[in-house]
């Protein structure tokens, strides 16, 4: 659907070539596109299918999964999230992620091609009214998928090794996750900057949404790195020993 909006801009474009007689004129119709570009979007549908096909027991296991009647010790969930929904969720964030990656650069491309979009030396990005519309809401639906990544990666914490443990660290409940809320909150922010963007007539909102993501990104990074060396690390064992007790428990139930 994305296409077919951009491709329907495709038209006969002009461009001046230097020639040892002199600049000449050619006439590209790069209407012609179409019929390859529809190819691939089919193609990346056929395999995109068939890798969630592959995952159709992953879907099975979330609509029929059961509680287990016990719940983490950091979240509050019960166990039977972190096997059945978890997994499935992610399978649909990856999966969505992958899609709007695809068709921006579908879209981008197409744009590029009808002269709609272009990168000039001296006025930088130079966009028409409608591909920095269409564009601006495929960037607001990329971080909205984003700021679903990044509420995934919370409870994803609690079912991989972190240090000494397997599961949750000190670290990862005071530092990774409180980063990864914020990081969600800043890309929703970034989604409704990209929305307004799409509206505007700067170029300038789209560029605060993503330094907003990168910023809250490298910064929840680096305080995961400063809590490790400065609180953790002079006093591990202390630190650690709840999440320890959480792992022994766990394991032994």
């Amino acid at each position: 659907l994305n296409l077919r909006l951009s491709l329907r801009l495709l038209r006969r474009r002009e461009f001046a070539i230097a020639t040892p007689d002199g600049p000449r004129i050619i006439t590209v119709d790069t209407g012609r596109l179409r019929s390859l570009i529809y190819a691939g979007a089919f193609v990346a549908a056929v395999l995109i299918g068939l890798y969630s096909a592959s995952s159709w027991a992953t879907w099975l296991y979330a609509i029929h999964a059961t509680p287990f009647g016990r719940t983490d010790p950091v979240l509050g969930r019960d166990i039977a999230f972190y096997l059945f929904r978890l997994p499935m969720l992610e399978l649909v964030h990856g999966i969505a992620l992958t899609t709007i990656i695809l068709t921006i650069g579908g879209v981008g491309g197409a744009h590029v091609a009808a002269g709609n979009l272009a990168l000039d030396p001296l006025r930088g990005v130079i966009a028409s009214h409608t591909a920095k519309r269409h564009l601006s809401l495929l960037a607001a639906a990329l971080l909205i998928v984003l700021a679903f990544g990044a509420w995934l990666r919370i409870p994803h914490l609690l079912t991989e090794q972190s240090g000494v443990v397997f599961g949750a660290s000190y670290v990862d409940v005071h530092a990774r996750m409180p980063a990864y809320r914020l990081l969600a909150v800043a890309a929703l922010l970034g989604a409704a900057l990209a929305v307004y963007q799409s509206v505007s007539a700067r170029l300038l909102p789209i560029v605060w949404a993503i330094a907003l993501y990168v910023v809250v990104a490298v910064g929840g990074s680096v305080y995961a790195g400063i809590i490790q060396r400065f609180v953790v690390g002079p006093n591990e064992q202390v630190r650690e020993t709840p999440y320890i007790v959480n792992n022994i428990r766990a394991t032994r139930e």
